[in-house]
C-alpha cells in the first residue's frame, strides 16, 4: 500500500485493519497475479503420477499403502493451496467489510443530516401555506366588505357619497408630494 495515501495497521488477528487516510485515495492496484505452491500444471502432473493407482486389485497391499499415501498428499496438497488462498483473500475481505462498515456508517450520518434539513423544508412550507390561506381569507373578507359598501353606494345621493367618500380619505396627499 502506498505511504502517501494510507496506512493500515491489524490490532490482533481477526479484527478489522484501521486505516488512516493522509490524502485522498485515488485508486488500489492489487497484484494481476498470485502464485500458490500448486499450480494446474502441477495439479496435472499430480494426476498424471497417481493414475495408475485408479484400478488397483484387492490383493495388492503395496499399491494400497501408496493409495492410501497418494490421498495423503494429495489432500495436504489441496489443504495447502485453501490455506494460502484465506492467507491472500482474508485482507481483501476485511479491507472490503471496512468499506462497507464506513460507507453504512457515513450515509446514515448524511442521511440524519437530509432528514432534519427535509423536516425544517416541509415546516416552512407548511407556514408559507397557512399565510397563503389567511391571505386569501383576508381577500374574500376584505371582497366581501367592497361588495357590501358598493351595494350601499349605490342607493346614496351626490352629496351623501360625497360625504361618505371625505371620511374615508385620511390620506394628506400634499405631504405625499
Amino acid at each position: 500500500m502506498n505511504a502517501k495515501t494510507k496506512q493500515v495497521s491489524t490490532v490482533e488477528k481477526n479484527t478489522i485493519p484501521e486505516i488512516k487516510i493522509d490524502g485522498p485515495i485515488v485508486a488500489i492496484q492489487y497484484p494481476a497475479k498470485v502464485d500458490y505452491s500448486e499450480t494446474e500444471v502441477t495439479a496435472k502432473e499430480l494426476a498424471a503420477k497417481y493414475s495408475h493407482l485408479k484400478q488397483l486389485s484387492v490383493d495388492n497391499k503395496e499399491s494400497y499403502s501408496e493409495l492410501v499415501a497418494a490421498i495423503a498428499d494429495i489432500r495436504t496438497r489441496r489443504t495447502d493451496v485453501k490455506k494460502q488462498e484465506d492467507v491472500i483473500k482474508n485482507p481483501l475481505n476485511d479491507f472490503r467489510k471496512l468499506v462497507i462498515d464506513v460507507s453504512k456508517k457515513v450515509r446514515g450520518l448524511l442521511q440524519t443530516t437530509e432528514d432534519s434539513l427535509k423536516a425544517e423544508k416541509a415546516r416552512l412550507d407548511d407556514i408559507k401555506a397557512e399565510r397563503k390561506l389567511a391571505q386569501r381569507r383576508l381577500w374574500q373578507t376584505n371582497l366581501g366588505t367592497i361588495t357590501a359598501v358598493l351595494q350601499t353606494v349605490g342607493g346614496m345621493d351626490e352629496t351623501a357619497l360625497k360625504s361618505a367618500l371625505d371620511a374615508q380619505n385620511l390620506y394628506d396627499f400634499e405631504a405625499l408630494d
